[in-house]
């Protein structure tokens, strides 16, 4: 507790304490709703889940007072939370919603408000709640359901519980904790009883962390008097087994080991339970707690009081039970809330598509679609699709229906086929966004490949329809990739490892990702590719000596169109000087950039270093420069070359051609040095041999 919330409680209480003395004394009566100004109660929050997700999911908070609260005792108070990025209340930030069970004019039913709602009174909107002769708040009075209303806020907030006694008296809890809001499509998910708990209506569920105990969410099993699915009717929705006791549904951080309690009771066999994936649902509890796969992209268009949502399959370990289809309208201008995405419709598996034909003409609706498996285990949400209703607009039939590419792609042309919404009406078409010129339809529509919008509108007595756009991604041909890699690896001095690059050229839908294998020699392909599956474009391989490695690198789009492998040039990984024998006379030099830190060198005359080789090509790595000069090559004792490593600059790690044998058996390499005048050192670095 702070300092000032302590001060300020006492000043509570004792102007409390006045007004009760004025009251025996003057035998006032203190009627409810009445209340003393104040700025703090004493107490607050006492049981809430510490993770909140940022998409309308409701969420439990049980709030408590005692007698020295400094509420006027058996009084009537509205009471709201706030979910502020602060310790006080801000009138642009917060963004607590708090469910009222009670009907308010013009409400018929229990709704959220929004604690910046002021429209009908700051408060009038609000729930209420009656302190008892002592002036505390205990038990199921102090049961509230909250949620955070903005999908595009995410962070730190304080839970805040606020109540008034009027239009104009606030009182803020002294408890202030805090409570992490995510977004719930990329770090949260959420947990329902998938068999029956048994629990009756009302016992408090809490899912905990399995490694710290920390309470992440908290709710009451059914009834709970609240609005779940935000569809205006309260407990009317059934998560668990039907006809099974205790539903609840709270939201908690994917792939979380967690645990739950039902009345501080573990439940059995959710010891060491993991959550699901983000923006998943699972059937906690039930044999089958997988979530379905994310339906294929959303495509939505629109006629006269009509909309119709298609989609791609699901898919699921034990099969789709159907599809939920929810929609939504965009939040007013300046809102401090995210639209609810409403249930309305749920269609059986085999089916893809929607007509809904409880929409207004000329208002923008917004649908995602989520597959749901037998088990209840519901998977994440589609792509959204959105379509504007409006009377006189021409229909579209695309074939084939469902993009048969990836990321809803075409990869073989689909044909689209246009009408009129009557008869002797005519229908144009553009494949721009914002058409300035439009083709008169007579006949089925090709698409070209690209990433095309087709605009198409109708024509009747030199009046127009509203725009309708279709969005038909074509992309049939296949990346064509490239690969990259040295002939010697000798480009860095202190490893054998060399860098593999690769690229794609793809114009349409772009390079996606790249599978990449490697062989030794004439071997066949390493059975385990060396990047199966890859978005990079380059890589280190840790090569040996003595081998020589090949590359092969093919391309998939993002349309899943693959593309032919490419193969490389081969890439010999050299042994380092040590790897031949030395006559007398020749010493060991350390210098950093040699390969492998080290190498041979010689001054005398006919000092020569030996190599056998058996078929095959045999290079020398040698440093050249100035001073250097130049040595003889002899092969089965027959000279075979004369190689000068005089340059005018010094140059590390070149690679010196010897000799290609091609015979059988063994051949001994010689390279003798010929102490040229002036120049009487030459330097051995390594050996190549491929």
């Amino acid at each position: 507790m702070r300092m000032g919330d302590t001060m300020q409680g006492t000043r509570a209480r004792r102007r409390w304490a006045a007004l009760l003395s004025l009251a025996m004394l003057g035998s006032l009566v203190v009627a409810p709703g009445s209340a003393v100004a104040a700025t703090s109660f004493m107490g607050g929050p006492d049981q809430y889940g510490t993770f909140v997700l940022n998409d309308q999911s409701p969420v439990a908070i049980h709030y408590a007072t005692d007698s020295s609260s400094g509420l006027l005792p058996n009084s009537t108070y509205r009471v709201k939370v706030r979910l502020c990025p602060g310790p006080t209340p801000s009138g642009t930030t917060n963004r607590g919603f708090t469910w009222n069970p009670v009907p308010y004019p013009p409400a018929t039913t229990g709704a959220w408000v929004q604690e910046r709602d002021t429209s009908g009174g700051t408060w009038a909107k609000c729930a209420t709640v009656t302190t008892d002769a002592h002036g505390a708040i205990a038990g199921d009075q102090g049961w509230l359901y909250t949620k955070f209303g903005d999908e595009t806020l995410s962070g730190v907030y304080y839970l805040l519980i606020s109540l008034s006694g009027g239009q104009s008296s606030t009182f803020n809890a002294s408890r202030e904790p805090t409570v992490t809001v995510v977004a719930a499509d990329e770090q949260g998910s959420w947990v329902h009883n998938g068999v029956p708990t048994g629990a009756p209506g009302g016992t408090v569920v809490r899912v905990v962390n399995e490694a710290s105990s920390a309470v992440l969410a908290v709710k009451k099993t059914e009834p709970q008097g609240v609005d779940d699915d935000a569809n205006g009717v309260v407990d009317d929705e059934h998560y668990g087994v039907v006809g099974g006791a205790g539903d609840f549904r709270l939201g908690v951080p994917a792939n979380a080991a967690l645990r739950v309690k039902l009345g501080e009771v573990p439940w059995p066999g959710t010891v060491g339970f993991t959550s699901g994936e983000p923006d998943t649902d699972v059937a906690l509890g039930a044999a089958d707690m997988t979530p379905p796969t994310r339906p294929g992209m959303a495509l939505a268009s629109a006629d006269d009081g009509l909309v119709t949502v298609r989609w791609g399959a699901a898919a699921d370990d034990t099969g789709i039970a159907g599809y939920r289809v929810y929609r939504w309208t965009a939040a007013p201008t300046g809102a401090a809330w995210s639209p609810v995405h409403t249930l309305v419709a749920t269609v059986p598996s085999g089916q893809h598509s929607l007509a809904d034909t409880t929409v207004t003409n000329g208002t923008t609706y917004y649908y995602e679609v989520r597959a749901v498996d037998a088990a209840t285990n519901v998977g994440p949400r589609s792509t959204t699709a959105s379509a504007t209703p409006n009377a006189a607009v021409p229909t579209a039939v695309v074939t084939p229906e469902t993009p048969d590419g990836a990321n809803g792609w075409y990869v073989t042309a689909p044909a689209i086929a246009l009408a009129p919404s009557a008869p002797g009406r005519s229908v144009q078409y553009s494949f721009d966004a914002t058409p300035t010129s439009w083709t008169d339809y007579s006949g089925t529509i090709t698409v070209t490949p690209g990433d095309s919008t087709l605009s198409f509108r109708e024509s009747h007595d030199a009046t127009y329809s509203v725009v309708q756009r279709l969005h038909v991604p074509f992309d049939p041909t296949p990346p064509s990739a490239t690969v990259s890699a040295p002939t010697w690896s000798v480009t860095n001095s202190a490893t054998r490892a060399f860098t593999v690059s690769w690229s794609a050229f793809d114009t349409i839908s772009g390079a996606s990702t790249y599978e990449v294998d490697y062989k030794i020699g004439s071997a066949a392909w390493h059975a385990t590719p060396w990047h199966p599956s890859t978005m990079a474009t380059s890589a280190v391989f840790p090569g040996i000596s003595g081998s020589t490695y090949y590359f092969r690198v093919r391309a998939t789009d993002a349309a899943g169109n693959v593309g032919p492998y490419v193969t490389s040039v081969g890439t010999s990984v050299p042994f380092d000087q040590t790897s031949a024998s030395y006559s007398s006379g020749w010493k060991t030099g350390s210098r950093s950039s040699d390969f492998l830190g080290s190498y041979k060198y010689t001054t005398s005359s006919g000092r020569y270093a030996s190599f056998k080789l058996s078929r095959g090509t045999l290079d020398l790595v040698a440093n050249t420069g100035p001073g250097l000069g130049k040595f003889a090559v002899y092969f089965r004792g027959r000279k075979i070359a004369t190689v000068d490593t005089y340059s005018r600059t010094n140059r590390v790690r070149q690679v010196l051609k010897l000799v290609k044998f091609s015979g059988s058996g063994t051949g001994t390499v010689k390279i003798v040095n010929l102490a040229t005048s002036h120049r009487p050192r030459i330097e051995i670095d390594g050996f190549v041999a491929r």
